[in-house]
């Protein structure tokens, strides 16, 4: 494995720096840098799972799919995080359930699965951190099921214009994937926003204009 990498990953994961000798020579034995250009998987449901990634460059978009194809985005991995989908379906040696995409390219530290389980079994540093994978985002999960299910789309399209702007380069179907719901309702909120002079609203780009009448009550 790249020393660069394995350089890498240690900087920005504490928990590699904190293993015990044995468990970071096997680390670096056994482990392998992956590269992912932008638009590739790293998995698709029904996969099975090799092992945890450590990522050090790039974004991993995590979704789910429905069967009429529409896409929610579960959340990202980026720089310095790993993927819960992925460490729980190691731990339950169950297939995926979700994909992950590369939104630009990706670099990160691969961690086979034997590797996985010795240091799971072996080091109580790496099951904590495992476990902290696993509380973080269940609390990012909860809040996404509450927006999901109580939030009206107008305030949280809102919301989500008001976090990104002022200037928003995502087309309607990304955004549409972002929330959860189709293309065609995304472009109506927005033309409504249009209409009342919040957004104005270009090719791939939307300008926010006026913060206040994007806050829906």
């Amino acid at each position: 494995m790249s020393a660069d990498i394995l350089e890498r990953a240690t900087a920005a994961f504490e928990v590699l720096a904190r293993l015990a000798p044995e468990h970071r020579d096997l680390v670096r034995s056994r482990g392998r840098a992956v590269e992912m250009p932008a638009g590739g998987y790293l998995f698709r449901p029904g996969d099975r799972c090799e092992g945890l990634g450590f990522v050090v460059g790039g974004s991993v978009k995590v979704s789910v799919l429905s069967e009429s194809g529409r896409e929610m985005v579960l959340y990202r991995v980026r720089p310095g995080e790993s993927c819960t989908v992925t460490a729980s379906c190691l731990v339950s040696d169950t297939p995926f359930a979700a994909q992950g995409v590369a939104e630009d390219a990706v670099t990160a530290l691969a961690m086979p699965r034997p590797v996985f389980d010795a240091l799971f079994e072996g080091s109580p540093v790496f099951r904590r951190f495992v476990l902290e994978i696993f509380s973080g985002r269940v609390t990012l999960l909860m809040e996404l099921v509450h927006e999901v299910a109580f939030n009206k789309l107008d305030r949280r399209l809102g919301a989500r214009l008001l976090e990104l702007g002022p200037v928003v380069s995502m087309s309607h179907q990304e955004l549409a994937d972002e929330l959860g719901t189709t293309r065609e309702i995304i472009s109506r909120i927005l033309e409504s926003f249009a209409d009342a002079g919040a957004v104005s609203l270009g090719r791939r780009r939307i300008t926010v204009v006026d913060r206040d009448r994007l806050r829906v009550p």
